[in-house]
């Protein structure tokens, strides 16, 4: 397989048995590879690339915001995110209480010198956690409050396809934990979205008009959060 560059991009080449050109991009990177037929010259390859570039930009654009990020180490040096901000971490060796907080523009890790990475991503997690018990009674009261509803209890856990789930029954709403590292807007619209469904179950245009009148950027905030890695 032949590799070349235009326009910056890298493009696996492969000539085969074949009528057309068949051009993809392969998860989860985005890598652009093109088959062609034997006989194909180099300078028409060159002007059917060009010609489908801006489709090849989109793509791997598409891509390189899905493509998963490396596992954290959760070693100093390590960037991690509070509220759309990143810090870097910093493990301080530590014989008492262990403990995270955010002081000089980093996040302080003190833990065990002999600690595993089990334990440090388990304490992030438990301050992640506390952040957010923090931050959401004044975002729900406040929007209880404007909705004229209530919901009776409010809970956070570490959910991989949802931003937030709304019992209507009982009333109980959980947040997922993954919410304290993003921008705190979009905290605020996942307990808007969670409330509007104890004024309507399904997500129609009777829900939708709710989101609108209590939070008129909603679409622009879900889609910053459900492109943000």
């Amino acid at each position: 397989m032949k590799k070349i560059i235009l326009n910056e991009i890298e493009i696996q080449l492969e000539r085969k048995m074949i009528k057309n050109i068949h051009l993809r991009i392969k998860p989860p990177y985005g890598e652009v590879y093109v088959s062609v037929p034997k006989h194909l010259s180099d300078k028409r390859i060159q002007e059917v690339l060009e010609l489908k570039m801006a489709w090849i930009i989109k793509n791997k654009e598409k891509f390189s915001k899905q493509a998963p990020k490396p596992e954290k180490s959760y070693l100093s040096g390590e960037l991690f995110s509070l509220w759309g901000k990143e810090y870097p971490l910093r493990v301080i060796p530590f014989s008492g209480e262990r403990s995270i907080t955010l002081a000089d523009d980093e996040i302080q890790l003190r833990i065990h010198a002999g600690s595993t990475l089990e334990q440090r991503k388990s304490l992030m997690k438990e301050w992640y956690r506390k952040q957010l018990q923090e931050a959401i009674p004044a975002i729900a009261e406040k929007y209880e409050e404007k909705m004229n509803v209530h919901a009776r209890e409010w809970r956070i856990k570490d959910m991989k396809t949802r931003w937030g789930t709304c019992n209507i029954r009982v009333k109980r709403i959980w947040l997922n934990l993954r919410l304290a590292p993003k921008h705190p807007k979009c905290l605020e619209y996942v307990i808007v979205h969670e409330l509007c469904h104890l004024l309507e179950k399904s997500h129609n245009a009777v829900f939708k008009n709710y989101m609108d009148i209590y939070f008129p950027d909603w679409k622009l905030v879900k889609k910053e959060l459900n492109t943000s890695n």
